[in-house]
C-alpha cells in the first residue's frame, strides 16, 4: 500500500510539476491597433488584409487570437487601444502602423514587456535590444534612396521638400534639409500642419524656388491633395517623389488626374503569382506594400511562437528574443532579416501611376520607365 501510495505521488510530481518548466501558454494573442476611421482608414484596412491572408495560408498550422483596435491615426487612440487590449484582453504581441502611433506605444511596450511591430519610419524606433520592431525601411533609408535617385541617375539640381509636421514628416525633413544641402541641389524646406487640407500658401513659396523636384514626406490623402493643388497654381516640377506611406490607394483618388509625375519609393511590392491571385479573389486587393508588410508580420511571429510554446519565462521576453534572432526567415517578397534594432532589412521598390494604378517601374539613361 506504501509503495502503491509512492508510486502516486511521484506521478502527481511528473504531472503536475514538471511540466512547469514547459508551460502551455495557450494561442498567442495579437493585438492590431490600425486606423479603421480618419485620413488613414484604407491604411488600416490594408493592414488587417495582410493579417487575414497570412491567416488563410497559415491554415491549422498557426491560428493566433487576432484583437482589432482602431487608432484614427491619433497616437492619443492608439494609447488608449493598448491600454484596452492588455486589460481586456491580455494580448502577448501588438501591431500597428504610422510612426506617431509607434512612438506612442513604445515605452508602453518596453513597461510591459509586449512585442511591438510597426510599420512606422521614424528614426527614434531604432534601439537595441528593446520590445520595438520595425517592418519597413527608415525614413533616413528611404530618403537616401530617393536623393541618389533624384541626383545621380535622374540628374536634378533643385530639389525642394513639403513635410508634414509629425513624426513621419520630420523623420524625412531632418535627414533631407543637411543631405541636399550637401549636395548643393537643396530649393527650400516647408512644412504644414496634418489637420489643414489646403496647402497652396505652402506650394506658392515651393513654386517661387523653381525647383526640378519636390520630395513630399506626406501621408498618401495628403500627397494626393498636395498633387492635385499643385496642378491648380501650375506648380509643374519635372517629378515629385513620394516614399512609404504613399503606396496607397487613397493617393490616387485624392489627387483626380494629377497622379502622374510622382515617382513612389515603396517597400517591396513583389510577391508571388499565387498570393496575388489569393489577394484578388479573396479580398479584392492588390500587393501593396502595407498588406506585405502586415503578411510579414505574422510570418515573423509564426516562427517566433514556434521556439515559444512551451516556456520557463515570460512569453514577452522569449518572443522578443525569437524575433531578434531572425535571418533570412522567407516572407512575403524577399528573406526577412532584422538587424541590432530590430529593424527589417529593407528591399525597396520604385512605382509609378499610370491608368489609375501603381505600376512597377525603373530608371534607364536618364528616364523613368514603367518595367
Amino acid at each position: 500500500m506504501k509503495a502503491k501510495v509512492i508510486r502516486h505521488f511521484l506521478f502527481f510530481l511528473l504531472f503536475c510539476v514538471s511540466p512547469a518548466s514547459a508551460e502551455d501558454h495557450g494561442p498567442l494573442r495579437i493585438g492590431a491597433i490600425f486606423p479603421f476611421t480618419g485620413k488613414e482608414a484604407r491604411q488600416g484596412q490594408l493592414g488587417r488584409v495582410g493579417v487575414e491572408l497570412a491567416l488563410s495560408e497559415f491554415g491549422k498550422e498557426f491560428q493566433p487570437e487576432v484583437r482589432y483596435e482602431d487608432s484614427q491615426s491619433s497616437a492619443i487612440n492608439a494609447v488608449s487601444a493598448f491600454s484596452r487590449l492588455q486589460v481586456m484582453s491580455g494580448v502577448d504581441v501588438v501591431l500597428t502602423m504610422g510612426s506617431p502611433s509607434a512612438m506612442a506605444l513604445l515605452p508602453l511596450a518596453n513597461r510591459s514587456q509586449t512585442p511591438l511591430l510597426a510599420m512606422a519610419v521614424v528614426p527614434g524606433f531604432s534601439t537595441p535590444n528593446d520590445f520595438g520592431f520595425r517592418l519597413m525601411g527608415t525614413a533616413p533609408g528611404f530618403s537616401k534612396r530617393m536623393v541618389e535617385t533624384l541626383t545621380v541617375e535622374l540628374g536634378k539640381k533643385k530639389i525642394a521638400v513639403l513635410a508634414s509636421e509629425d513624426d513621419y514628416g520630420s523623420g524625412y525633413a531632418n535627414y533631407l534639409e543637411p543631405e541636399l544641402t550637401r549636395l548643393g541641389v537643396f530649393a527650400g524646406i516647408h512644412t504644414y500642419l496634418p489637420s489643414i487640407a489646403d496647402y497652396r500658401s505652402q506650394l506658392t513659396k515651393v513654386k517661387a524656388s523653381k525647383p526640378d523636384a519636390i520630395i513630399l514626406g506626406s501621408w498618401a490623402v495628403e500627397a494626393g491633395t498636395l498633387l492635385r493643388q499643385s496642378k491648380e497654381i501650375n506648380l509643374d516640377p519635372d517629378l515629385f517623389a513620394c516614399p512609404g506611406a504613399c503606396d496607397n490607394p487613397d493617393l490616387i483618388t485624392a489627387s483626380g488626374n494629377a497622379s502622374d509625375r510622382v515617382l513612389v519609393f515603396a517597400s517591396s511590392g513583389v510577391t508571388t503569382e499565387e498570393r496575388k491571385r489569393t489577394l484578388q479573389e479573396k479580398f479584392g486587393e492588390k500587393p501593396t506594400s502595407v498588406v506585405l508588410r502586415f503578411y510579414d508580420a505574422m510570418v515573423l511571429l509564426k516562427n517566433a511562437d514556434s521556439q515559444c510554446r512551451a516556456l520557463t519565462s515570460s512569453r514577452g521576453e522569449c518572443l522578443k528574443n525569437a524575433l531578434a534572432s531572425t535571418k533570412n526567415l522567407q516572407g512575403s517578397s524577399y528573406p526577412i532579416t532584422l538587424d541590432e534594432n530590430g529593424d527589417i532589412v529593407e528591399e525597396y521598390q520604385l512605382k509609378v501611376i499610370r491608368d489609375g494604378k501603381f505600376v512597377p517601374a525603373q530608371v534607364k539613361g536618364g528616364q523613368v520607365e514603367v518595367e
